[in-house]
């Protein structure tokens, strides 16, 4: 595989320090508790080992629970959160006076002027990228005391946040779009989470904007900027791959160009892993919540989709399979796979020769191997299926109607996986459509979605945007993981 050159590399983190007294923790809504001391989940799967008077603390972190100043307890904190097994909230931030805003914006005039209205006593700067009309841009940005920078030619929202970087004189900057909607005092919200001098960027949820249409509920529910409801630690090959840059604050001191200028398409992905590859934490926090619209027409909204699948492809020049569409388990995909096919005892037989496996491998390690991995295994398998069998539809779907012409069982899987992967996002999310409505634009979705997905790929002549990555047992990694192993 051919590797296109990227942005230099940002600089590393300061050294992990014990969590502050007075920082409240909460653990992981996903992990899962093995036996008594042993811990399974996080960013990336792991089973960490603690001790009996370590498991009954973390067992307290149910709930938020502000840590004191017991030695040990913050570095056990810290040991988690860099583990994605727990999540903080620090008590303070740094002050808005530290932030400036950067809005990036091309002929968007009414839409920059209501964005401007609601970030009253914040530091603006809007970097016009060749608008048609920069009078209008700049008739607005001076109406709300915006400081303008022009850009005569057009580069991409990449190029126009890294002119707005340039331009910054405090170490945090907010990257917002000029379309989003934030609720008031968002900026101040999402600060507390850079007072861990680990974290690079900090993100809110990307919601859709309330809205009467079909397109504009369905979107409300199922934005593809909406990368969850619970708070993650963000890293490639975690439950929570990247955080859009449709709002984003982040230090200005990890380096710079922070975007990648050459991607058309895909600069948040790119840079939140090129932040993971220098050892810093990138963190959502849902509780901050900005509304961005849904496209006004199924055209361009469609396009809006193929085009995002397109990105895909460069993407994974630059990260190799970091970008797979289908990755995890090989005994969860092939179970699944072959149970779509038609052959669910097969799946079975998979399912089970994967816990034999897996407990092989806990054994001397967690009290009960068998039970734990039999858990382990059903569990993450049942989790996964329906989101499997949608990233199946959507990545291969042009190959899976060339088969279904020959091949009425794959025709069946199709169809079926197509179903389960639309009512499984429907039955998760909180949509008001019904469940005929909602698989329909869902439907409609993942396939333009797929058709952008297969033209990047053919227009880059490389099929690394295509290609699995699917494992038999890996290694658990991370500082404190027991040596044990994900299914």
């Amino acid at each position: 595989m051919v590797t296109m050159p990227r942005p230099a590399a940002l600089c590393a983190p300061p050294p992990a320090e014990p969590l502050a007294p007075g920082t409240q923790v909460v653990l992981d809504a996903e992990a899962v508790w093995l036996d008594a001391t042993h811990l399974a989940g996080g960013t990336p799967f792991r089973i960490l080992g603690l001790s009996e008077a370590g498991a009954s603390l973390v067992r307290s972190w149910v709930t938020p629970t502000s840590l004191d100043d017991t030695p040990g307890h913050a570095g056990l904190a810290r040991r988690l959160v860099d583990a994605g097994l727990a999540h903080p909230t620090f008590p303070s931030g740094a002050s808005i006076d530290e932030v400036t805003v950067v809005v990036p914006v091309r002929d968007r005039a009414e839409e920059l002027d209501a964005l401007l209205g609601s970030l009253g006593g914040l530091a603006v700067v809007v970097v016009d990228d060749g608008s048609e009309d920069p009078t209008s841009i700049a008739r607005i940005a001076d109406a709300h005391g915006a400081r303008l920078i022009r850009r005569e030619t057009v580069g991409g929202p990449g190029a126009a946040r890294n002119d707005g970087l340039c331009a910054v004189g405090t170490e945090l900057v907010c990257f917002i779009d000029s379309d989003c909607r934030p609720p008031e005092g968002f900026v101040a919200d999402l600060l507390p989470a850079l007072a861990d001098p680990r974290v690079a960027l900090v993100a809110p949820r990307i919601r859709g904007g309330a809205s009467s249409s079909l397109l504009g509920r369905f979107e409300r529910a199922c934005s593809p900027l909406d990368v969850g409801a619970r708070p993650a630690l963000v890293r490639p090959g975690g439950t929570t791959t990247f955080v859009p840059s449709a709002c984003m604050l982040v230090r200005r001191s990890v380096g710079s160009p922070l975007f990648d200028e050459d991607l058309s398409g895909g600069e948040d992905v790119d840079l939140v892993w090129r932040l993971a590859e220098a050892g810093w934490s990138v963190r959502l926090d849902p509780t901050v919540v900005v509304q961005h619209p849904a496209r006004p027409s199924l055209a361009s909204w469609l396009s809006q989709r193929a085009f995002y699948g397109s990105t895909a492809a460069a993407l994974a020049d630059r990260h190799g399979d970091a970008i797979a569409p289908v990755g995890g388990s090989a005994y969860t995909v092939g179970a699944w796979v072959t149970t779509l096919l038609g052959w669910p005892v097969a799946g079975g037989v998979i399912l089970a020769g994967g816990a034999a496996v897996l407990s092989r491998r806990l054994d001397g390690v967690v009290t009960q191997p068998a039970a734990a991995a039999a858990r382990l295994m059903v569990r993450s398998s049942l989790v996964a299926g329906p989101t499997l069998a949608r990233q199946i539809v959507r990545s291969y779907g042009p190959a899976l109607l060339l088969l279904s012409l020959v091949s009425r069982r794959t025709r069946r899987a199709t169809i079926v996986a197509g179903l389960l992967g639309a009512l499984g996002r429907w039955w998760s999310s909180d949509s008001d459509l019904d469940p005929v409505r909602f698989t329909a634009i869902s439907v409609a979705d993942d396939a333009a979605y797929g058709v952008g997905l297969w033209r990047g790929v053919l227009r880059r002549g490389r099929a690394g945007a295509l290609r699995p990555r699917l494992f038999l047992m890996r290694r658990s990694g991370g500082d404190g993981a027991t040596g044990a192993e994900q299914p």
